[in-house]
């Protein structure tokens, strides 16, 4: 005899949530967090140079670039998507046109997470105890109420806001997973099976292009646990079709790439794909712990307490998908070689369809408790995010201040009144919400969810229109690569033309410009002593390289930060082959120290760290550890973003040098 399921309700608790609202919810919270943002750093910045280099190269040069230099990490077609956006929406900055995939991609998750809860809340083992004088709710309605209960856990659901609203192939991951959950909860009912087969297959398609070779085998071993179930038996019939999907997949872009002829692409692809494949460690266990709760709450407590009210039903489909994703999603974190804060998101898409079903099953005395300490927590962020605004505009409270201005002195805080007004409506809805629940008595099963939706609504708005200026400012590289562009484009003091001689009588690394601008006074006096004699006969011990004169290369500057200085910048970085970033961990910018020991640039920015493992001299000029190419260099700017107090910036230029003797003559290269 089946178990009878914890849900008792009426028809009145599985009233319909306004759709204006909820329309309003989902434009406040796919908008905030992309309109006003510049790129920043990390993986979101690497995800954007490689758009960008897709619409300058289209794919031909290399499918995957950031500003001239060839990596290869998750699939092109993501990606490739960006930069066609790009490419065809001129009109638009480019920033603005890649987030276009960004928003589809957000809407998309959110409908395919409704529907997939939707359709089984429809299911007859998810359905309510029928009442003994009637009065239960329609399957329809009570399948609309649940799914409206996911998508408002999604928007309570903070520490994922800002990793789905970035360009990264992991935020696009968490919509083909939900996509997969849709195709698997159509497959329950005959007449969508057809439709079904087709959304699981097409996402395992996606998947496998778009994200790789782990997260393919994490799906089908998922897919092959939950066939275990008695509910989901069926599925043996189409194993064939959703391998071969799979398998298609993760072959498209080594297909795509040996169309173009790229056999280079082919081996790098394949070995980052090998490459996020590790053993189980103590620490990587241990990291994920301490973090996961940040990630995904309230989704994975209320799923966890959701296992716990339908511990009877786990054999069930509406229990058994969300319980088998979220196990095989959690042993699959434990084996990526280089998990971050944003692979977490993978848990959950399955942990909101999961904690959809705590909502109807929730007794009156835990919803209270959880709608009264949500309303005092919320509120107490949201009145703290308008008195930091206060402090950071008016200057009140003065140590409040003091401490939120020391990151960016110079930032302007002249009053942004759209923001202010967009912020204004967002707490004003907040506002109503507590109102309502104070007032109103109805027990509707997501009026829990929707007191957690709008307060981490509200905090979020607040974050993206008064707090947006600070975090570009604090979080940019675009000052750096503004001050780059300048000191690249300005000349040395005095600097003498191109076809002069510099003479450094004693073969050192010339310092400063103040040094090379005495030098260039001395080199007047001389030169028309040594230039017959250079016309004569050539120099002896002269350099030949080839240069390319409009170039800057790059030493020890990883992926993101070329990408955002690329941007800001609109300089050419010397073209640099793959950089095995497979090997890189994914939390650090710096880029891999396989230095070449000479360059084709007649410039060079260099990237240091007082932290680093074998710190660089604090010297003006480039020493034995910098690993410096061997020439002759004058520095020529020095600078960092002011939150960084450890990191260093430095840009050389080339100083071609020939000997005479003893005296060593040194030529300016052009830029």
């Amino acid at each position: 005899m089946p178990s009878l399921t914890p849900v008792l309700l009426t028809e009145k608790s599985t009233q319909k949530l306004p759709r204006p609202l909820l329309l309003f919810m989902l434009i406040a919270y796919v908008l905030c967090g992309i309109i006003g943002k510049t790129p920043w750093r990390g993986e979101d910045a690497i995800a954007f140079g490689m758009a960008l280099s897709f619409s300058q190269h289209m794919g031909v040069d290399s499918l995957q670039m950031v500003a001239n230099a060839e990596v290869a990490q998750y699939g092109p077609i993501w990606f490739a998507l960006l930069g066609i956006c790009i490419r065809f929406l001129p009109f638009l900055p480019a920033p603005i046109a890649a987030a276009i995939p960004v928003i589809a991609s957000l809407l998309l998750a959110v409908y395919a997470l409704w529907q997939a809860t939707f359709y089984l809340a429809k299911t007859s083992a998810a359905q309510p105890l029928n009442l003994a004088l009637g009065g239960q709710p329609q399957p329809v309605a009570y399948a609309r109420a649940v799914a409206d209960g996911a998508v408002l856990l999604l928007l309570a659901t903070l520490g994922i806001a800002l990793p789905l609203h970035e360009m990264t192939a992991l935020s696009f991951q968490f919509t083909v997973l939900s996509t997969v959950l849709v195709g698997l909860s159509l497959s329950l009912h005959r007449e969508y099976k057809p439709i079904a087969y087709t959304v699981i297959s097409v996402s395992l398609i996606m998947l496998g292009a778009s994200i790789g070779l782990h997260s393919t085998i994490n799906v089908c071993v998922w897919l092959l646990l939950l066939m275990q179930l008695p509910a989901w038996r069926f599925l043996y019939k189409a194993l064939p079709i959703l391998l071969l999907s799979a398998v298609l997949g993760v072959l498209l872009p080594f297909f795509w790439a040996y169309c173009l002829n790229q056999t280079h692409y082919i081996d790098a692809l394949w070995a980052w794909n090998l490459g996020q494949f590790g053993w189980i460690s103590y620490d990587r266990l241990k990291w994920m712990l301490s973090n996961i709760w940040f990630i995904t709450w309230p989704a994975l407590p209320f799923a966890l307490v959701a296992l716990w009210r339908w511990r009877k039903h786990w054999h069930t489909a509406h229990i058994g998908l969300g319980l088998s994703f979220i196990s095989v999603m959690l042993c699959s974190l434990l084996t990526h070689t280089h998990i971050t804060q944003a692979h977490l998101m993978a848990v959950v898409p399955g942990a909101l369809v999961l904690a959809a079903f705590l909502l109807p099953a929730l007794p009156r005395i835990w919803m209270n408790a959880i709608d009264w300490f949500g309303i005092m927590a919320l509120s107490f962020s949201i009145a703290l995010c308008w008195l930091m605004w206060v402090a950071m505009t008016f200057g009140w409270p003065a140590d409040l201040s003091r401490n939120i201005m020391r990151l960016a002195p110079d930032l302007n805080t002249n009053i942004r009144w759209f923001n202010v007004l967009v912020a204004s409506l967002a707490t004003l809805l907040w506002l109503f919400v507590v109102r309502w629940r104070a007032l109103s008595a109805k027990t509707v099963i997501w009026r829990a969810a929707v007191i957690w939706s709008a307060g981490s609504l509200t905090v979020w708005v607040l974050i993206g229109t008064l707090f947006m200026p600070w975090l570009n400012h604090v979080k940019t590289y675009k000052p750096v690569a503004l001050a780059l562009k300048t000191a690249f484009d300005s000349p040395i003091k005095d600097m003498p033309k191109p076809s002069n001689l510099i003479v450094d009588l004693n073969s050192t690394i010339i310092n400063n410009n103040d040094e090379l601008a005495d030098i260039v006074s001395f080199n007047r006096l001389i030169s028309p002593i040594y230039l017959p004699f250079w016309l004569i006969k050539p120099p002896i011990n002269q350099t030949t390289e080839t240069i390319q004169p409009a170039c800057i290369s790059l030493l020890k500057v990883g992926l993101a930060q070329r990408a955002i200085l690329a941007y800001f910048s609109n300089l050419n970085f010397e073209p640099q082959s793959f950089l095995n970033t497979h090997q890189i961990n994914s939390q650090s910018e710096q880029a891999p120290l396989n230095i070449p020991p000479t360059v084709a640039c007649n410039w060079i920015l260099e990237y240091t760290s007082l932290n680093d493992l074998f710190p660089i001299k604090p010297t003006p000029y480039l020493n034995e550890n910098s690993q410096a190419p061997k020439g002759h260099w004058v520095l020529r700017w020095e600078g960092r973003r002011f939150i960084e107090k450890d990191e260093r910036f430095r840009l050389y230029q080339r100083i071609q040098t020939t000997k005479f003797g003893n005296v060593q003559i040194a030529l300016i290269q052009e830029i």
